[in-house]
């Protein structure tokens, strides 16, 4: 399944850019705490996936 682990790691990239730009989006119109709110959930979200796709890496190969 080493597609399913390419198509994760494309959603991991996309959503952490994602949030990202619209944290910087938010920070240069003066919204200091959405844009730390979404840097956090970006970040987790990545986060997340990433385990994720790691998880499903492992049990895919034992």
């Amino acid at each position: 399944m080493a597609k399913q682990s390419v198509v994760g790691w494309v959603l991991v990239t996309i959503l952490s850019g994602l949030m990202l730009t619209f944290s910087y989006l938010f920070y240069e119109y003066g919204e200091g705490n959405v844009s730390l709110i979404l840097l956090f959930a970006g970040l987790v979200l990545a986060a997340v996936l990433a385990v994720t796709v790691l998880l499903s890496k492992n049990s895919d190969s034992g």
